[in-house]
């Protein structure tokens, strides 16, 4: 084994679900008249087809959707790639001793992340297992800038999570470099995605937000709505081909409870939200918290003066096969007057087996 992809095993454990069935590697290498790096084919047999932090997808090879598989992917999508015009203006785009040459057909793309990265193999060498990582960054739709990793596919993922690297947060999203791996599929079985859900706090006049928003005074629990869900239970999709839903909210719409599963040791949830807040008279704190079991496991507190986002970050781990983690938001608020306006909030609720 690539001593790198151990480490990565360390940093990223592989989920509970069943060896993955590794793709025929001889013929889409065949196929694509192109080796592959052997730490990629390695992460591949170990992994499957998945994701990192619900962020930072790493393609699978081949598929095997309709009457014959394909077995080119990763030509595929680069072809697709460049046919978009995506390298039409990199010089003028990005302006960096690189550009000119990063217009061929030296550029193969293993992976991106939702928020627009691109991951490439800079194919210049005969030897595959020498070709360089290069991560093509888009800022505000109009500014892109490459970063250069000297080393392989493995390795650039190891030095995200063990803090080697300085954009861990933006490929990642985790700025401690922690990284959960979702399964989705691998060679034959589909493991269907991960429990996710969206929320918020209801405050809606003919589908406007409310300018004035919703009275509420310390100790308060928000009420809620859920607007957009996926996923479940992977190991039981993988098992019985039916969803199951994990994330489910209360008939009152003031809790959220979050399952563990099926498959031990569980789901480990990552809550983010944001709240919109001021303060309704004299008030020396306002903010909310984000309540585990009655338990508050973060508090955001916001200015005085001014209406202010509060942002709440949180990791649950719920086990398998257990009663589940009820999850709220409350307001806090203290001086004379206890009263806040919650102007909207905004909470998403994203689960990875295996943790």
């Amino acid at each position: 084994m690539n001593p790198g992809l151990a480490l990565l095993k360390s940093l990223m454990p592989p989920p509970p679900l069943p060896p993955v069935v590794a793709p025929p590697w001889s013929a889409i290498q065949q196929a694509m008249h192109l080796a592959l790096p052997a730490d990629y084919r390695e992460f591949i047999d170990c992994y499957g087809d998945g994701e990192i932090n619900h962020l930072l997808s790493v393609f699978f090879p081949a598929r095997q959707r309709g009457p014959r598989p394909t077995l080119t992917v990763l030509l595929d999508n680069t072809r697709s790639l460049r046919e978009s015009g995506f390298f039409d203006d990199l010089d003028a785009a990005c302006p960096n001793p690189d550009a000119e040459r990063l217009t061929s057909d030296n550029l193969l793309l293993w992976g991106q992340t939702f928020n627009g990265c691109l991951l490439f193999w800079a194919t210049d060498g005969e030897d595959p297992d020498t070709w360089p990582v290069r991560v093509h960054f888009q800022d505000n739709g109009s500014r892109d800038h490459w970063v250069e990793f000297d080393g392989g596919m493995v390795d650039f993922l190891v030095s995200l999570g063990d803090g080697g690297s300085s954009q861990t947060s933006r490929l990642i999203g985790d700025p401690r470099g922690a990284m959960r791996w979702s399964r989705l599929r691998d060679w034959k079985y589909d493991y269907g995605r991960p429990p996710a859900a969206v929320f918020d706090d209801r405050v809606r006049l003919d589908s406007d937000w409310s300018v004035e928003g919703r009275r509420a005074s310390h100790g308060s629990v928000i009420p809620l709505r859920k607007y957009g869900q996926h996923g479940g239970d992977q190991a039981h999709w993988w098992r019985t081909g039916q969803a199951r839903p994990l994330i489910e909210l209360d008939e009152t719409g003031t809790s959220i409870r979050l399952s563990g599963g099926s498959q031990p040791p569980g789901i480990a949830y990552s809550l983010y939200g944001t709240a919109d807040l001021s303060a309704a008279g004299e008030l020396e704190t306002i903010g909310v918290q984000l309540l585990c079991d009655g338990y508050a496991i973060d508090t955001a507190l916001v200015e005085i003066g001014r209406p202010r986002q509060a942002e709440l970050a949180a990791e649950v781990c719920v086990p398998a096969e257990g009663p589940g983690s009820s999850i709220q938001l409350r307001v806090v608020a203290r001086g004379r007057d206890d009263i806040v306006i919650v102007n909207r909030v905004h909470l998403q609720a994203k689960g990875t087996l295996g943790d």
